[in-house]
Order: structure tokens, then sequence, then C-alpha cells
């Protein structure tokens, strides 16, 4: 993917997963100068040596007076924020994953506040830039599990579905300052190799395209969403999901 990001500034949250790597990686490429924000400066350990105009502020996006502390070195020293991507999330561990009649209080509520209200702290002081500058791009990475629901993960599910609801209430609030909002929902992605994983038969029988995503497929979107091309664009959700949400994947 190719577009003209020259001179931008972008913060990803989150920057050092898979994802997150592979958007941080894609912008810059792109000629963006890119804020590598995780909750510890090990977690992109490497990122700033690999990728051109990059620079890691550690942030913890459940923390408003972080973010306020994030935002405001980023003003003060680059003047402008022009991309921000909402990927920090997290997920029920595989062993506490349980009905909702058995569910941890304590999981659901971290999961809410680095799945959502972490999105709810970023987008409100980024976005308050954004609107004194009258530009700005916001992109939010949701999930598939926002759009169909995943037994035993109900915190994930409600806390990605919010994130989308939350997209479109901001982009109706931002569009009259030129700031765009969108979502982009991964469905199952890879972070190794795709030999190995494509023996999951379990993983892969719900994807038609018979395979898992790339890091470097979601990247693409996001760049393309934070592109001059893309500015007629707000208040969408993009699902890169291989057909995952289309329908059922058996014989009836």
């Amino acid at each position: 993917m190719k577009v003209e990001l020259e001179g931008k500034i972008a913060i990803v949250t989150g920057a050092g997963g898979c994802i997150g790597r592979a958007i941080s990686r894609t912008l810059t490429d792109n000629g963006a100068t890119v804020i590598l924000a995780d909750l510890t400066a090990a977690s992109c350990q490497g990122m700033e040596e690999e990728l051109p105009r990059s620079r890691v502020i550690p942030c913890n996006v459940t923390d408003e007076e972080s973010v306020k502390t994030l935002v405001a070195t980023v003003m003060a020293d680059y003047g402008h924020i022009d991309i921000l991507v909402n990927n920090a999330g997290i997920n029920t561990p595989v062993e506490a994953r349980r009905n909702i009649d058995e569910y941890q209080t304590e999981i659901w509520d971290k999961i809410m506040s680095v799945d959502l209200k972490g999105v709810y702290h970023m987008s409100k002081h980024v976005s308050a830039e954004m609107v004194r500058q009258k530009s700005g791009r916001i992109i939010h990475i949701s999930s598939v599990a926002g759009v169909v629901a995943l037994r035993l993960q109900s915190a994930f599910v409600a806390a990605k579905g919010g994130v989308i609801a939350f997209s479109r209430a901001m982009a109706l609030e931002l569009a009259p300052h030129n700031v765009q909002v969108n979502v982009v929902a991964p469905g199952s992605i890879s972070n190794a190799d795709f030999k190995d994983a494509s023996k999951n038969i379990d993983l892969l029988s719900h994807i038609p395209a018979g395979r898992q995503g790339r890091p470097e497929e979601i990247a693409s979107l996001v760049a393309f969403l934070s592109a001059p091309e893309a500015g007629y664009i707000t208040g969408s959700m993009i699902t890169a999901d291989g057909g995952w949400t289309c329908g059922f994947m058996r014989n009836w």
C-alpha cells in the first residue's frame, strides 16, 4: 500500500503487538512520523531502530493522566497530531473463558478498561487537538467479535461492539471539524508461520478464505483510511476477516 503521508504525525497505541507493529511500519513506510505508544518501552523493543521517523513514548491508555501526558508531549514536540490509531486491546485469557454466569468481574473490568475506556481516553484528548487544527483521522481497531458474538468472551464482545458504536457517535460529532473516524474489524490474524497455522482445522473452519489474515493486511486498511483519498469516508466499519461475517460455513 502506497499513500502520501509525508509530514503527518501519527500515534499508534498497542504499537508493540503484531498488528501494532505492522501498522507502525506501514505508516512510516509511507512517510509518517509514528509515536509508538505502548504500556512499556520494552514492549516496543527494537522498533525505533527498525522504523525511520518513529519514537517510543510509553502510555497506559487506562490512565487518563498518562494519556494527557502523551498528547501534551507530542503536541509540544511536533505541534500537531494527524492520525490516531486506537489499536491497544486485550482479550479474555484462554484459561479464564467462561459463560456469563461464571465470568470473572475482575477480567470484565480489565478488558473494558483497556478496550473501551482506553479508546475513549485517547479519542477525547487527541480529538481536542484535531478539532483545533480542523483536520485529523481516527481509526479504531475493533474485531469481528464486535459484529458477531464469540462464546465465553462476553467482555471482549461487549467492548469491541462498544468501540464500533462509539466510533459512529464520534464521526457524527467530529465531521463538521474535518475529522474522520472509522473502524477496522479484523478476524483471525496470524503472528506465526502460516503453514503451521493452516493445520488448525478448528480455527479455520469458520473462515471462507481458508486462512488467517496477515497483520500487514490490517495495516494497509489503516494506511488507506489515513490517506487524502479517504477524506469522504467517516463513520464506516471495514471487516477484514476472510468472509467470516458473511454467514455460516456449513452445509444445511
